[in-house]
């Protein structure tokens, strides 16, 4: 008796459904960095009570100080910017980049304006520099010892590096801190309503950023 031998078909036809294509699937997280900016004292100078040169400019006769610092939970690029939340109170004849405003007196008469310069700059517990740019990080330029600039007026970039040389882009850093120190210059007596009591309102914001 002839037997005919029946093959399933998909065994007849395994070789026309072989794979001819393989994916590569690429997987991964990009976390963003985790920094905080601070200062001590919570930001506030307290020059007291300032008595008036009778003529002229009454500027600051000592700089006081606070301790800005940027704290990352590992190396960042990161960095500040600043912006001056009395700009319009700059006197017109004082308007400058450097020279932010310490508001208005009772007859809305603009009381002056005071600059920030920086001391004892640290970055990841070793000397630094801090560094501007106002380009967009395009190039960098030493700015330890200038006075520190409003982004609003020249978008002034601010970084620390723990490298010495000047032009070159900042490092990624897990620490850094300066002091930011304060000087005021209030306008001449007679251009100031001096019949009360005259409150010094300056405010300024370093905003973290990420370079």
């Amino acid at each position: 008796m002839k037997r005919l031998l029946v093959l399933p078909l998909c065994l007849l036809t395994h070789a026309a459904v072989a794979a001819m294509s393989v994916d590569l699937t690429v997987t991964g997280i990009i976390s963003p960095p985790a920094c905080d900016i601070a200062m001590t004292g919570n930001g506030l100078v307290d020059f007291g009570e300032i008595i008036l040169a009778p003529s002229g400019d009454s500027d600051a006769p000592q700089r006081l100080s606070q301790t800005l610092s940027i704290t990352c939970a590992a190396p960042s690029y990161a960095g500040f910017r600043l912006v001056d939340n009395r700009a319009t109170s700059v006197p017109a004849a004082r308007i400058g980049s450097d020279h932010f405003g310490l508001g208005l007196d009772g007859a809305s008469n603009p009381i002056g304006y005071y600059d920030m310069a920086l001391q004892t700059i640290l970055a990841d517990s070793a000397t630094g520099l801090v560094k501007v740019s106002v380009n967009n990080g395009s190039t960098w330029a030493d700015a330890s010892a200038a006075l520190l600039k409003s982004y609003a007026l020249g978008s002034n970039t601010y970084a620390f590096d723990s490298a010495t040389t000047p032009t070159t882009a900042p490092k990624a850093l897990t620490t850094a801190s300066t002091l930011v120190a304060v000087a005021y210059h209030i306008q001449p007596r007679n251009t100031l309503d001096t019949n009360s009591l005259i409150n010094l309102d300056g405010s300024a914001t370093f905003e973290l950023i990420y370079l």
